[in-house]
C-alpha cells in the first residue's frame, strides 16, 4: 500500500492539490522560505547602521583569507577605539572606516603587510612619527608589518585618526557637500 507524502502536514485531504492551493510551499526548505531569510537577514544588517557597518565589516572578516587577518582584526580595533565618531562599513571591496567623509580603508591585496590608506580630502594630517607614507596631496598609507609593528605604531595611529576627525569638525563643508 503507498504512502501519501502530504498526509499529516496539516493539509486538508493530504494532496498536492491543496498544498498548492492553501500557498504553502511542500517542502519546508523551499525557494520562499530562502527568499524570506535573505530579506529578514538584510533587515538585520541594515538596522545596525544605515549602510550595515560593523555587522557587515566582522561578515567580510570572518570570510577573509588573508595572511595577516589577525593583524587587520587588532588595527580595525584600534581604530574604533581610537575616537567613537569613527564608523566602519564594506566599500572598495575592503573594510574602510569614515566619519562625514572616507577616512581610511584597507588594501587586502597587499599581503606581505597591512596597508591602510589615510584619505585627506581637506588637507593633510602632519605626521611626525613616519607612520603616514607617501607624498600624494590626497591620501597617505600607513604599513603594518606584523603585530611588535602594530605596537609600536598604535600611539601615532590614535593620534592620526583623532587629528582627522578633528580637522572634518573644524573645516568648513566643501562645495557640493551637505
Amino acid at each position: 500500500m503507498a504512502t501519501n507524502k502530504f498526509k499529516g502536514n496539516g493539509q486538508k485531504n493530504g494532496s498536492w492539490k491543496a498544498a498548492f492551493h492553501e500557498r504553502k510551499p511542500m517542502y519546508a526548505g523551499g525557494r520562499d522560505k530562502l527568499k524570506r531569510n535573505a530579506h529578514q537577514k538584510k533587515k538585520v544588517l541594515n538596522k545596525v547602521f544605515p549602510a550595515g557597518g560593523t555587522v557587515k565589516v566582522s561578515l567580510y572578516m570572518r570570510t577573509l583569507g588573508h595572511p595577516m587577518k589577525s593583524e587587520m582584526e587588532v588595527i580595525r580595533s584600534i581604530i574604533k577605539n581610537a575616537n567613537p565618531k569613527v564608523l566602519e562599513k564594506v566599500k572598495w571591496n575592503a573594510p574602510s572606516f569614515f566619519y562625514k567623509q572616507d577616512m581610511a580603508v584597507f588594501n587586502p591585496r597587499a599581503e606581505r603587510f597591512v596597508q591602510l590608506t589615510f584619505l585627506f580630502p581637506r588637507g593633510v594630517v602632519k605626521d611626525s612619527t613616519g607612520l603616514l607614507l607617501g607624498d600624494w596631496k590626497d591620501r597617505r598609507e600607513a604599513r603594518f608589518y606584523d603585530i611588535d609593528d602594530i605596537k609600536k605604531k598604535k600611539a601615532a595611529l590614535e593620534r592620526v585618526v583623532n587629528e582627522w576627525v578633528a580637522l572634518m569638525d573644524t573645516a568648513r563643508p566643501m562645495q557640493g557637500s551637505k
